[in-house]
């Protein structure tokens, strides 16, 4: 039986600005784990038994360019959240101007 009480609790998004705001974190949170990842890869590199792990090389094989991938992470980050802003100041003005329509 599954425990509900134990799932990931999902987030509420009522307007757009919240969901490009979700979007940017989950891609934040991706470089981070990324950047994690490789730094762990990299200082693993240096070990003599670590060197020929499977599980490094599985790793190794599966990231590769990880600095691209966290730019490209970071750098599409911080698009979502300009257009998070744009939509966020968008939505002031029409509320503003329906406001003074009344």
């Amino acid at each position: 039986m599954i425990d509900l009480d134990n799932l990931p609790r999902l987030p509420i998004l009522l307007t757009k600005a919240e969901a490009l705001d979700y979007a940017a974190k989950g891609l934040e949170e991706s470089a981070a784990h990324v950047s994690l990842v490789s730094t762990i890869v990299d200082a693993l590199k240096g070990e003599p038994d670590a060197a020929n792990s499977k599980v490094l090389k599985h790793i190794q094989a599966h990231l590769p360019d990880a600095a691209i991938q966290v730019a490209a992470a970071k750098d599409a980050a911080a698009a979502i959240r300009s257009l998070a802003l744009e939509e966020r100041v968008v939505a002031a003005r029409m509320a503003r101007e329906r406001k003074a329509a009344l």
